[in-house]
């Protein structure tokens, strides 16, 4: 049997009805093409090949690849040997499922979401912590206000250490990720509303000093009133459609 790759910090699920659920959690249905991230040995990529219409799996281990190619006979899997993050992403309409290797799974993330083609839905499983900043769960994060205008985030399972094998030293949840069909914002303002947010998270400073270049401080106080939080609020402390209001105010000055 192939031993899993602590040096890649990917730690993979062995029960097939803990991954049937987990799938089941996800949109994903019989019109739909996957891209998958890891497939590690295939469990969770046989299940993926049962519910969808193809699969398309890409796999940086070789020998992970032989082993699938050996023991996977799906008419509908594709494997590709390659690093995610130089691979490119389907043209077409897709979902993705995957179990992410820790140590890069926020660049995995990022690629989808910055793409000109992200995904339709990507339900990841990742570390907890990182997954309740970027879902902006306890307090509204950077990442969170720059990413809800165009994508909505949800925690839709947590793991136990024993789900795992081995099993994880660091708590992890599957984060469902999916494509807004009505944006908050519109797209061709993406570069200019990313600098306003990244001003506005400057410094772990006061809104009102972050955004003194953007409006005067009776403009602030107004729109703020009217947006509904405090000109003297933490940026934290703002929900991810009070930033957008707040940019679409700006943008109408």
């Amino acid at each position: 049997m192939y031993k899993t790759r602590r040096s890649l910090s990917q730690n993979f699920l062995y029960n097939r009805q803990l991954i049937k659920h987990l799938v089941g959690l996800s949109s994903i249905g019989k019109n739909d093409s996957v891209f998958e991230i890891g497939p590690g040995k295939g469990i969770i990529t046989q299940e993926l090949c049962q519910r969808a219409r193809k699969v398309l799996a890409v796999e940086i281990d070789q020998r992970l690849i032989n082993y699938l190619k050996e023991n996977l006979s799906n008419h509908n899997l594709t494997l590709v040997q390659g690093d995610v993050l130089d691979s490119p992403l389907p043209n077409a309409s897709y979902k993705v499922f995957s179990n992410l290797p820790f140590y890069i799974e926020g660049k995995i993330i990022r690629k989808l979401l910055n793409s000109n083609n992200p995904p339709d839905e990507a339900c990841l499983i990742v570390r907890r912590e990182p997954a309740l900043r970027w879902a902006g769960i306890k307090n509204s994060s950077m990442f969170s206000v720059k990413y809800s205008p165009w994508f909505e985030f949800e925690i839709i399972h947590q793991f136990k250490p024993g789900d795992f094998q081995p099993h994880t030293r660091v708590p992890a949840v599957m984060i469902k990720i999916t494509h807004r069909y009505k944006y908050l914002l519109s797209k061709k303002h993406q570069q200019k509303y990313w600098q306003f947010v990244k001003t506005g998270y400057s410094g772990g400073r006061r809104i009102d000093q972050n955004l003194k270049g953007y409006f005067s401080k009776q403009e602030l106080v107004k729109l703020t009133q009217q947006v509904g939080f405090s000109h003297q609020a933490r940026p934290t402390q703002i929900g991810v459609k009070s930033w957008a209001n707040l940019f679409k105010q700006l943008m109408i000055k």
